[in-house]
C-alpha cells in the first residue's frame, strides 16, 4: 500500500468518530421526541387542567439526560421536541465547524510546504471555499458572538470531546506529513484530502437528510461543494502517482 493510501485510510479511520457523534446525537433527538409524554395536571380546588412550563434552573431528568427547557400539558410532545432538536443542530453546526476549521489548517500548512503548482493551485481553492463555510456556519454556532456552548450538558460533553479529537487528528496528521517532503509529501497530503472528503460527504449527506432550516440548506450547499473538491482529488491524486511513477 502507498504513503498516500495509507494516509488516506487513516484519515477515514478518525473520521469515523465524527459519524458515530452524529449518529449520538441524532439518536438522543428520536429519544427525547418518544420518551416525552403531555402531561396534565388538575387544580385541587376547581379539577381544571393545569399547562405548566418548568423554569430554565428547574430542569427534569428525561431518559438519563436532562432537558434545559422541559414543557408540561398537551403542547408538550411539540415544545420539548422542537427544543431538542434546536440543541441537536445547533452541536452539529458546530461539530462540522470544528472540522472545517481543522481542515483549513491542515490545508494553509501544505500550502506552505508544497512545490507543486497544481498542489497549490488545489490548496488555494480549497482555503476559499472552506472560509466561506466557516463564515456560514458561524451564523449557525454563534462564533462570532462567542455563544459556542450548548446548553444541554450531555451534547456540550460531546463536542468538547470532539473538539479535542479534531486538534488530535490534526495535530497528529500534520506530524506525519512534516516528515515528508517532494513529491512523496504531494502525494500524501492530496490521499489525506481524499479521505477527508468522503468523510465529510458522508456526514453533510447524513445531515442534509436529517435537519431542517439554515442547517439543511448550508449542508445541502456544502455537499455539492465536497462532491466537487473530492473528485478533484481523486483526479490530481491519479496525475500524481503517474508522474511519480515516470
Amino acid at each position: 500500500m502507498s504513503a498516500a493510501r495509507r494516509t488516506m485510510v487513516g484519515v477515514c479511520a478518525a473520521g469515523l468518530s465524527y459519524l458515530w457523534m452524529v449518529g449520538y446525537a441524532l439518536a438522543q433527538q428520536q429519544d427525547v421526541q418518544e420518551q416525552v409524554e403531555p402531561a396534565q395536571y388538575a387544580d385541587q380546588n376547581t379539577g381544571q387542567p393545569l399547562r405548566e412550563r418548568m423554569r430554565d434552573s428547574d430542569r427534569r431528568e428525561i431518559g438519563g439526560r436532562r432537558s434545559t427547557t422541559y414543557f408540561r400539558g398537551p403542547d408538550a410532545v411539540g415544545a420539548n421536541a422542537q427544543s431538542a432538536s434546536a440543541e441537536v443542530d445547533q452541536y452539529l453546526a458546530n461539530c462540522l465547524s470544528i472540522r472545517n476549521q481543522g481542515e483549513i489548517e491542515m490545508i494553509k500548512f501544505a500550502l506552505q510546504k508544497t512545490e507543486n503548482a497544481q498542489v497549490r493551485q488545489f490548496a488555494q481553492q480549497l482555503i476559499d471555499d472552506h472560509s466561506q463555510l466557516a463564515q456560514r456556519l458561524s451564523q449557525l454556532t454563534g462564533v462570532n458572538q462567542g455563544q459556542t456552548a450548548i446548553n444541554n450538558a450531555a451534547l456540550n460533553q460531546l463536542l468538547q470531546i470532539d473538539r479535542q479529537i479534531a486538534d488530535q487528528c490534526t495535530s497528529l496528521a500534520r506530524e506525519k506529513l512534516s516528515q515528508k517532503s517532494g513529491a512523496d509529501f504531494d502525494q500524501c497530503f492530496i490521499g489525506a484530502q481524499v479521505g477527508a472528503h468522503i468523510e465529510m460527504l458522508a456526514a453533510l449527506t447524513v445531515i442534509a437528510d436529517r435537519v431542517g432550516g439554515q442547517l439543511q440548506q448550508v449542508a445541502s450547499d456544502a455537499r455539492t461543494t465536497v462532491k466537487q473538491h473530492l473528485q478533484q482529488a481523486e483526479q490530481l491524486a491519479k496525475q500524481l502517482e503517474s508522474a511519480n511513477r515516470g
